[in-house]
Parts: structure tokens; sequence; C-alpha cells
């Protein structure tokens, strides 16, 4: 097993080879719906699950950016005890001045027993995103220097989208590699030297029991552009009764975050996590807020990363 998850990962860090800046929006609380990130977790939960987040980053600061999702996946077909399938979309906009990026992508992931207490999938997104180039919200003094920004103030592109992703898990533990943008497609139009780079996510995490009815959750988060330093999320949780949760994170050379999750009437649960900004752009803005509303057809526990009940009965 150890094998299979070391070839995974060299095979998705050798295919990519460039990168340039960020390029995709980033979440702090990234575990409150970790299928927006990798597809592999399509129909991962037994029952439809339905999710909302809105963050705004860098509060005050102007041309900041703030990024909308809304995700939905659920079981598909009959499946059974060792194969399942999975299916979901995902709609995101992100935008940070004079970029705007609306994605749209169909889900697929086929979930498979890799031993008796273990199990896997493997997912794809596939879509497509239109970039939007809006140069009349930028105050440059010498446009005329530049032809795309001269030539005219809006440019559309619409490109194609494919992120695969796998996902390893059982009742307490679970290990994901997605990679985004993997077309490295180019920018052409708003720039000769434009493109996407491809981006790497690898998520892991643990659940352990330190009192009755509570979890204690370390994981972490790699995201990482080849050429670039990886940003790396250091989370703790604890869970109290899968009901309420609190904990913090920290995201190297950039923000300390609190994270609080709570859920209600069976099928509801609210996410919500304040980053204070440690980097020189603090200065500006030190404030970013995220906030997610999960829903969910089944009322049973809510947490990510455990295999749902149902699987052992």
């Amino acid at each position: 097993m150890k094998k299979i998850i070391t070839y995974l990962i060299i095979v998705f860090l050798f295919v990519s080879y460039k990168a340039d800046s960020q390029q995709l929006p980033q979440y702090t609380s990234y575990k409150f719906n970790q299928f927006v990130i990798n597809p592999a977790l399509a129909g991962f939960k037994e029952c439809l699950d339905i999710n909302f987040a809105y963050r705004t980053q860098w509060v005050g600061f102007r041309g900041a950016p703030r990024t909308g999702v809304f995700a939905a996946n659920s079981k598909f077909g009959k499946g059974t005890k060792k194969r399942t399938h999975g299916i979901g979309g995902v709609i995101e906009t992100d935008q940070t001045t004079p970029f705007t990026r609306t994605n749209f992508n169909l889900a697929y992931a086929y979930h498979f027993r890799w031993r008796r207490d273990l199990r896997a999938s493997f997912g794809i997104f596939a879509g497509f995103a239109q970039y939007k180039f809006d140069s009349s919200s930028l105050n440059i003094p010498d446009v005329d220097l530049d032809p795309v920004l001269n030539s005219q103030s809006n440019r559309v592109l619409i490109l194609p989208e494919f992120t695969p992703g796998f996902w390893l898990y059982n009742s307490r533990f679970y290990f994901g590699l997605s990679v985004k943008s993997i077309t490295v497609n180019k920018l052409r139009s708003i720039g000769k030297e434009a493109r996407l780079v491809q981006h790497i996510f690898l998520t892991s995490g643990k659940a352990y029991e330190v009192g009755a009815n509570t979890l204690m959750i370390p994981s972490a988060m790699i995201y990482y552009e080849p050429g670039s330093i990886p940003s790396v999320n250091v989370n703790l949780m604890i869970d109290y009764n899968q009901a309420v949760a609190g904990g913090v994170s920290l995201r190297n050379g950039d923000a300390i975050s609190a994270l609080f999750q709570f859920k209600f009437l069976n099928h509801f649960t609210v996410g919500y996590s304040y980053d204070y900004t440690l980097s020189p752009i603090r200065l500006a803005s030190a404030n970013t807020h995220e906030i997610s509303l999960n829903i969910n057809a089944c009322s049973g526990k809510f947490y990510s990363g455990k295999i749902p009940c149902s699987a052992y009965r």
C-alpha cells in the first residue's frame, strides 16, 4: 500500500513543471467540504450532500479576493458492499481585481474496498472555466505601453478543465491527492506568456479518542505549485459528539486561523473560520472571513474523513 501511494505521488508531481503565481482560490475551512478540492469524494457520504461557502479575504483591501462556491454530490446507483459510485458538481467563482474566474465541473468517483478496514476511490472533475480580464478596473498611467491593456477593456476566455483525484480512508484516517489545472491551458488573449499552472493538493488527517464522545483530529494540507514554495496548512480540531467542533489552523508564512463548526436540526451544519494575517499584507488588512453551510439528506454524523456508519452495517 505504501509503495502504491508513493508511486501515485511521484506521478502526480512529475506531470507538472512550471508555476508563476497563485491562480486558484484557497480555503481555510477546506475540511468542511473537501469535495471542492478532490473529486474522489463524490459519493463519499451515504446521502445527497450539498455545500455553500463564501470567503472574503483581506477585508477592506481594494481588489482583495472574494470566493463563492456551490457543491453537491451523492452516491449513484445501487452499488455493492465492495464497490460504489459517486457523482456530483461544483460551481465556483473567484474574483481578484482585475480577474474573475468562474468554473463549472461535473464529478465522477469510483469507490472500492482496498482491504477489510480500508477503502479507496478514484475520481475526476471535468468541465470548463471562464476567465474574465477587466483592465478598466486598473489604474495604470502608462497603459499605452501594454498592448493587452490598450486593446480593449474586457477579455473573456473559456477553457476546459480536468482534475484527477485519489482518496484513501477508513473510520479514523484519510489521505487525499488531487491535481487541478492539469492541462496547463494558455491564456494568449490575455498575454503571450500568460498560462495556467498545475496545482497539487495533498491532504491527510486522523481522529483520536481523547474522552467520552470527544475526538481530537490533527490534519494537514499541502498546496503546491511546482517552482514555488509549498503552502502548508496544519490543523487541529476538537470534536464533541460529532455535533460541535472547534480548532485552530496555521498556514506557513500567511495566517493563523480559528475554526468552528456546529450541527443543528440533524441535517444542517454551519462552519466559520477567521484568519489573522501574519504576512506583511496585514499592514493593509489583517482579517479574512469564511462561512459555509452544509445540508445532508442523512441525519447521521457529519465529520468528513470517516467511513459512513452504514458501510459497516
